[in-house]
């Protein structure tokens, strides 16, 4: 979901880089508005791509605990030869 919330705001950023809906009464006032409002929203993916980041990466750390664990647990066990 993360994914296409940050894939849809980066097409917004360049559609609206590439003109889209500018006013023409103004083009130094309209592109100084289209970089602030681009700039923001690239600190917003920006924002989404590290949230992700960091909960995957404490994903990562409990799996790696809860692996260890697990191989400590299946260790106690013994199979008989056949």
């Amino acid at each position: 979901m993360k994914r296409k919330v940050c894939a849809l705001m980066i097409t917004l950023l360049i559609l609206s880089l590439a003109g889209c809906g500018m006013p023409s009464s103004d083009p130094s006032a309209s592109a100084v508005q289209m970089a602030d409002s681009s700039v923001e929203q690239i600190n917003n993916v920006v924002q989404a791509n590290t949230a992700a980041a960091q909960e995957s990466a404490a994903s990562a750390e409990e799996l790696s605990s809860q692996s260890i664990m697990l191989k400590e647990t299946v260790a106690r066990f013994k199979l008989r030869e056949q």
